[in-house]
């Protein structure tokens, strides 16, 4: 019985790293999901705004206010700084299609 039970432990104390780096790994996996799902959030959000006859100012306010409120509503924190990078990198991306 007492075999069984230290067997059991020593399982669990050489099983614990292998499980502690596949949790990592997941989690790592899934936040990049995330932000990349935020990317092409930004990349649809600009691309339905181009033909909306705001001005360039008023797109990107209107930009920066959809992606803010899409990325707390799916519970992605990011800074005002990171939202205005996502928006440019789209901006820059439909420039590159247009091209």
């Amino acid at each position: 019985m007492l075999q069984n039970i230290a067997d059991t432990i020593a399982i669990v104390i050489l099983l614990a790293p292998v499980v502690i780096k596949l949790v990592n790994l997941i989690a790592t996996k899934t936040h990049s999901q995330r932000l990349q799902n935020l990317a092409k959030r930004a990349d649809l959000i600009v691309a339905g705004l181009e033909q909306s006859g705001l001005s360039n100012e008023e797109k990107k306010l209107e930009a920066l206010n959809k992606l803010s409120k899409y990325s707390k509503e799916v519970g992605i924190p990011v800074t005002p700084d990171q939202l205005d990078d996502y928006i440019e990198s789209a901006v820059k991306f439909l420039k590159m299609l247009a091209s």
